[in-house]
């Protein structure tokens, strides 16, 4: 099944994210982490079952770095690229930052709806948070 429908996935979240060429950091961020907040908790079961299923089954980690190289990395280092150029964005290597914003994305959605869904969530504070902490780290500013 994720075979079929991971393409579809990746596909639709790709031209939903990256649709517009972005005009600043922190608005394709929250474009991103609203589309996948979205995603989590339409599918939260479903997560839980491919999170689970993955650390079993290299097959199904090669058809999503497959999925992820081929539709998703492409969009996002071209609207990263679009930021350096504009000067809105440091200069480290593309796959670090998406690295970086994965993780914290990844890191929250996961707490929010698989590990703890039961605590009492501000969603969009938590967003905020989250987009903060990719801008600007954990230093005072």
């Amino acid at each position: 099944m994720t075979k079929f429908t991971l393409p579809f996935f990746a596909s639709h979240f790709a031209s939903k994210v990256f649709e517009e060429p972005p005009e600043g950091l922190e608005g394709l961020l929250r474009t991103l982490l609203k589309n996948r907040f979205e995603f989590a908790k339409e599918n939260a079961p479903l997560l839980r079952i491919v999170i689970q299923e993955m650390a079993f089954h290299p097959e199904l980690q090669e058809k999503f770095q497959e999925v992820f190289l081929e539709e998703v990395f492409p969009k996002f280092e071209e609207a990263l690229n679009q930021l350096k150029e504009n000067g809105k964005l440091v200069e480290i290597p593309n796959a670090s930052i998406i690295r970086m914003i994965i993780s914290s994305v990844l890191g929250f959605l996961v707490t929010r709806f698989i590990i703890a869904p039961e605590l009492n969530w501000d969603d969009d504070k938590e967003i905020d948070h989250t987009i903060d902490f990719i801008m600007h780290g954990l230093a005072q500013k």
